[in-house]
């Protein structure tokens, strides 16, 4: 994305849609659930010593 301070004040107040329909037809992407994720991040975390506490 390009920085434009100008464009910033057209977007505030939308929601971006954003599509992902290349990625699945083009390479057999598939997005994973939102759980396996959560926990796999979290494994990921732990296992990296973060965040320390």
């Amino acid at each position: 994305m390009v920085h434009d301070p100008g464009r910033r004040t057209l977007q505030l107040g939308t929601v971006p849609v954003i599509h992902n329909d290349k990625a699945r037809e083009l390479l057999g992407w598939r997005p994973r659930d939102v759980e396996t994720t959560i926990v796999d991040t979290a494994e990921s975390l732990r296992r990296l010593g973060l965040p320390a506490g």
